[in-house]
């Protein structure tokens, strides 16, 4: 009995170590893999670290001697692989980020940012994807001079999959603004990708109703009102007489034009918008202005000098042979009506103007004459005074309880549905704008009275428009930037900051307004044109 009482013992106190054994053996297994992650992790930290200090992109002025050829290299110095996805661009002088370039989702190209970039050796060019530059490696990043001007006061600002900012400038106020921005979100938005799009959501839906619209434009005579009917003509294969006529190329397509004409035709004004319009052989475009002093000739030969902003041709000899095509043709006939206001449809237009492949959203009320001024007397003339045709005055208006009045609010507004921020992430954002501007006051703010009147506004605001914050364009700064007689268009680009108040709880979005307020003959009958290319957006974060 002792005997298998003692075995028994025995074996109970095997199970009993068993039991243990294979409770610790994984504890211990487990505790001695931790470990050995611990430590592997805290080996892969510290060659992070080593890492993030070994990398080193040393950045050079392709030509800084040579405006013409913007552009910096970029030559990876140290002794690790450095994969840059975002670059950016910042005002030194100001301290702001002006463009980010997100590469992963980016195809350089003319009318952009980043023109192209190659990396070296081998030429290879870079689109769509980071920028990988091992050691020895260099890689060429060239800018756009027309949307980056005076370069030398940017500085070029790239981040690499690391976190690190190249170049590596110190905790620098430059850096931290750099550093906040790339945490959140960058975008360009160029407009022709924008007007057809889901994004774009007007502020009326009956801009471009042409049966009976409520917001739209008014002209006026100084007795009589007019608008702009659509009717059923079709002037392709005619050759016309024009005194303005704005022509870009289709974005996208160099072998055809979008087209707005201020068309005179058997005694009648008109406005004719084309789209797609595919030049025939016998094609020909002539501008002569009044003065003589300018002459365009263009032939199916030489498309492209056909493209521009032409102002107040001479209606003897400015023609047009709409020889060709077009995927689509709309005719607009000034029309007596005091109770009827033109749609938006017949001043607005998207078109390549200046044929760096990005079509700018153009609005144009200019229609016949201009008014010029005779220094030192400044004695000033009435703007649009075509004689016979009388004084044509465009302005943005709604009819309301049966009345037309000026809507010196919206104008031709639009909300950039794609810009969504939420308030308790972003505390605003910087809207950066190119744009190019023309009117038909030629004594410009010595003719015009109201000088601080808004033609745009670019505005935070909520789901249902009530505005957030908003910032104003006036006319007295844009004036500057172009000669009315003889023509020059200006191209500026404007700098906003849109704040979001603490406390905000609902999501914001970005519009932006082209208001024309100038109601009443003499010295406010202005009429312009405004066209915007491109939007640069940062969002800051709270």
């Amino acid at each position: 009995m002792k005997l298998r009482r003692g075995q028994a013992e025995i074996i109970g106190g095997l199970i009993v170590l068993l039991v243990i054994l294979i409770i610790l053996i994984p504890l211990v297994l487990q505790l001695i893999a931790t470990q050995g992650s611990l430590a592997r992790r805290q080996i892969d930290i510290g060659s992070f670290q080593a890492e993030r200090l070994a990398e080193k992109i040393i950045v050079s002025w392709l030509s800084p001697f040579d405006p013409r050829f913007p552009g910096f290299w970029a030559n990876n110095t140290g002794t690790v692989s450095v994969t840059i996805r975002l670059i950016g661009i910042v005002d030194t002088k100001s301290n702001t980020l002006q463009f980010m370039v997100n590469l992963t989702d980016y195809t350089p190209g003319s009318g952009k940012p980043i023109t192209a970039i190659i990396r070296y050796p081998g030429s290879i060019l870079v689109e769509e994807e980071p920028l990988i530059l091992n050691p020895g490696e260099s890689a060429l990043v060239l800018l756009n001079p027309d949307l980056i001007p005076n370069y030398m006061r940017v500085a070029p600002i790239m981040l690499s999959d690391r976190g690190v900012v190249h170049p590596v400038i110190g905790r620098s106020s430059l850096e931290d603004t750099v550093i906040k921005a790339i945490t959140v979100m960058q975008r360009i938005v160029f407009l022709e990708d924008i007007l057809n799009s889901e994004y774009f959501e007007p502020r009326f839906p009956d801009y471009f109703n042409n049966n009976y619209p409520q917001v739209g434009v008014s002209s006026y005579d100084g007795r009589n009102r007019y608008y702009y009917r659509l009717v059923d003509l079709d002037f392709i294969g005619k050759s016309l007489s024009f005194s303005n006529a704005i022509i870009g190329f289709k974005p996208g397509d160099k072998s055809k034009f979008n087209m707005l004409l201020t068309v005179f035709s058997d005694n009648k004004f008109y406005r004719v918008k084309i789209e797609g319009f595919q030049p025939a052989q016998d094609f020909e475009f002539r501008y002569t202005s009044r003065d003589r002093a300018i002459s365009v000739y263009a032939t199916h030969s030489n498309l492209s000098d056909a493209i521009g902003m032409y102002y107040y041709g001479d209606i003897r000899s400015s023609k047009i042979d709409l020889k060709g095509s077009a995927e689509s043709i709309k005719v607009f006939e000034r029309t007596p009506s005091n109770s009827r206001i033109s749609s938006y449809d017949p001043f607005v237009i998207v078109a390549d103007t200046d044929g760096n492949g990005v079509g700018e959203l153009i609005f144009s009320t200019e229609d016949y004459n201009y008014g010029s001024y005779n220094p030192p007397q400044v004695q000033c003339f009435v703007d649009e005074d075509g004689g016979r045709l009388g004084v044509f005055l465009d302005y943005s208006a709604i009819i309301s309880s049966n009345q037309i009045i000026r809507d010196t609010e919206w104008g031709f507004a639009f909300k950039l549905r794609n810009v969504k921020l939420d308030p308790k992430i972003y505390a605003g954002m910087q809207v950066f704008l190119r744009i190019y501007f023309h009117d038909s006051e030629g004594g410009d703010f010595y003719c015009t009275d109201e000088v601080q009147l808004p033609l745009l506004r670019v505005m935070a605001i909520r789901e249902d428009w009530s505005i957030v914050d908003s910032k104003d364009v006036l006319y007295f700064e844009l004036a500057s930037l172009e000669d009315t007689w003889l023509p020059k268009k200006g191209y500026t680009s404007i700098s906003l900051a849109l704040f979001i108040p603490p406390g905000e709880t609902r999501e914001v979005y970005l519009a932006i307004a082209i208001i024309d307020p100038y109601y009443g003959v003499g010295r406010n009958d202005l009429d312009f044109t405004m066209a915007i290319e491109i939007l640069g957006i940062t969002v800051y974060s709270r």
